[in-house]
């Protein structure tokens, strides 16, 4: 009788788990999903689930494919110039797998954020090298119009764009910018969420989660967009990378210091409560680059290739 149970727990088991697997899908929806009698992806009635869930129904067999290194870098190279376009001191940035030199990714997750000035020179190890640049020029993949043309304006308003233009103005809109610009494009062909607080407050950032389409490819896939400020980009770059087994244990060993370390700050005499919860946050530390986080946390630098623990 314990071996028929034990079998029937495993078989539901096994379908709850594979309904998970449709983007925006818990455990508790995935268990209503198994209880409304559904046992396969197919069966599924689309209006037991919410806009975001049947996005990810619609998409399930295309998201299950992993996304290979070259279309990540072609991808990238499209938003970044996009980016350029609207602000050239704007920096773009790869992270997860990608960044820790995987050869596929689950998905693209892409960091945002703008240059104090043309001195700053931080952004030189973070960006592509000469040997991960894809073998497939953007502009073999869509063409943005006048973009050749722009470029020349474009540095002849770099200072003064930037110089009578705080972060705060620039930074204000740019992610809806940007994904409009996307959409007007055809890349963009589905938004999950879209979140733009920045402009709230100092401590926040943009979220845009959706799904991007590269005719050459044929495929739908998952993107995320996040734009950060200058002063937070160091550690949403931390963050971001991963893995997430390394950023846990590198958020347990701030606690064990007194600090706490998160995707905005790292900050020292942090008080918390008996149950681990925040109370005060502690003084901030400025970083300006992973390392410099590293450093003060008084650990070696690791590159991200090495933070697959």
């Amino acid at each position: 009788m314990k071996r028929v149970e034990g079998i029937s727990s495993s078989y539901q088991n096994q379908i709850i788990q594979e309904f998970t697997k449709i983007w925006g899908v818990g455990q508790k929806t995935a268990f209503q999903l198994y209880s409304y009698g559904y046992r396969n992806i197919n069966e599924i009635d689309k209006s037991k689930l919410n806009s975001q869930q049947l996005i990810g129904l619609k998409y399930f067999y295309e998201f299950q494919q992993r996304i290979p290194r070259m279309e990540v870098e072609q991808i990238y190279n499209l938003i970044n110039q996009v980016c350029y376009e609207i602000n050239p001191f704007i920096v773009c940035q790869v992270c997860g797998s990608y960044r820790r030199g995987k050869q596929d990714s689950g998905d693209v997750d892409i960091l945002i954020t703008l240059k104090q000035d043309e001195n700053d020179n931080q952004f030189s190890s973070i960006e592509l090298s000469s040997n991960e640049s894809s073998s497939i020029e953007s502009n073999e993949l869509i063409t943005i119009n006048n973009i050749n043309n722009n470029n020349n304006n474009n540095n002849n308003h770099i200072n003064n764009n930037h110089n009578n233009n705080n972060e705060k103005i620039i930074i204000d809109g740019l992610l809806q910018k940007i994904v409009t610009k996307l959409e007007e494009m055809k890349i963009i062909t589905d938004t999950l969420s879209i979140s733009c607080k920045i402009h709230l407050n100092q401590d926040e950032n943009d979220t845009f989660m959706g799904v991007y389409y590269l005719p050459q490819i044929g495929i739908h896939r998952r993107i995320d967009i996040k734009v950060y400020r200058r002063e937070h980009f160091a550690f949403a770059l931390l963050y971001f990378t991963g893995s997430d087994h390394f950023n846990r244990s590198l958020r347990l060993l701030c606690r064990k210091k007194g600090y706490s370390l998160s995707d905005k700050s790292l900050c020292i005499n942090t008080i918390r409560d008996s149950k681990s919860n925040r109370i005060h946050d502690g003084t901030k530390i400025n970083c300006k680059t992973e390392n410099d986080i590293f450093n003060f946390i008084g650990i070696p630098f690791k590159e991200p290739k090495d933070r697959d623990v």
